[in-house]
């Protein structure tokens, strides 16, 4: 890459850092360990948990760097030219050909240029480390470059992947382990996956049940069926609809499930003030409620783990 070019995507980052920043904080909890001296350049791999992982890795680190993305960032139109313009990331193609991805890859880091991977390729749906391609140890090692990993913790909770809103509570992102080329060059690439897995390895619930946190927000169970797709009573498929309407007591004891169960509404709104409408009186699987201009449908649906309701 063109040295002038570096330094614009640089100056980019210094300007936008303090606005990303405020921006975050108005959304999460984030706090920022003390982060070690990092090398000149370098690989990083994070766990992926949010779609704010770019913002969370490198507003901790303080560093420039470029960060791979999935093609469909690509294809907003005006927005993808300008995301390009401002901080050009690297394209990778999901169930496709990463070959083009790794040279480029590696094209910038021989270049003096730190790069982000979020190895998984996906965010996780459960708050654990995703599997990531056996081919990352070989790409490590051929690239010849310091290997920093970081792992984002309470960030599954913060935002998790089925989720339609964000929550409040412990977030943070820390430096694990930072590997010289030397050291990698005499591991074999199944040995240096492994170093990655370990590293950048999270399981949310664990992490949970070990120290519970709060994580406060709005409808936190907004969006749940998009991972509960079937009724584990029944086995009832699409049966889950979730609400960010207030619930009110007559409403809640309307519903009862004519089909395995008493049910029970996924919502985390606060209690309803005012008429909500003569909701008792109505069929128990299909509820009509008004409040101002808006018509909502619930279903009724008749299971809802404790751990997931928030």
């Amino acid at each position: 890459m063109a040295a002038d070019r570096i330094r614009f995507h640089q100056r980019v980052y210094r300007f936008l850092s303090p606005v990303v920043r405020a921006w975050i904080g108005r959304r999460f909890s984030m706090t920022y360990p003390e982060v070690p001296e990092l090398p000149d350049h370098f690989l990083l791999i994070s766990n992926h948990v949010t779609n704010y992982d770019m913002f969370i890795v490198g507003l901790t680190l303080r560093a420039h760097m470029y960060f791979v993305s999935t093609e469909h960032i690509f294809r907003l139109g005006l927005i993808s030219r300008i995301i390009r313009f401002l901080t050009d990331p690297i394209p990778i193609a999901k169930g496709g050909s990463t070959s083009g991805a790794v040279l480029e890859i590696l094209r910038r880091l021989k270049a003096g240029c730190s790069v982000c991977l979020f190895a998984e390729g996906n965010c996780s749906w459960d708050g654990r480390t995703i599997a990531f391609p056996d081919a990352t140890g070989k790409m490590v090692q051929k690239s010849k470059a310091p290997l920093v990993t970081v792992r984002i913790k309470g960030g599954y909770f913060s935002h998790p992947r089925w989720a339609y809103t964000h929550r409040r509570g412990p977030l943070r992102c820390e430096v694990v382990g930072i590997h010289q080329p030397e050291e990698l060059a005499g591991m074999k690439p199944a040995e240096i996956n492994r170093l990655i897995a370990d590293e950048i390895g999270e399981d949310a619930y664990a992490a949970q049940l070990a120290d519970p946190k709060p994580y406060v927000g709005k409808a936190l169970s907004r969006g749940l069926e998009r991972t509960f797709l079937a009724c584990p009573k029944c086995g009832r498929l699409a049966s889950i609809r979730s609400t960010v309407f207030p619930v009110t007591a007559a409403l809640r004891a309307a519903m009862t499930s004519t089909e395995c169960c008493p049910a029970k509404v996924l919502t985390s709104g606060p209690s309803a003030t005012g008429k909500t409408g003569n909701e008792a009186s109505l069929p128990p699987c299909r509820i009509r409620v008004k409040k101002k201009r808006f018509t909502l449908r619930i279903r009724a649906w008749s299971f809802m783990p404790s751990a997931a309701t928030g």
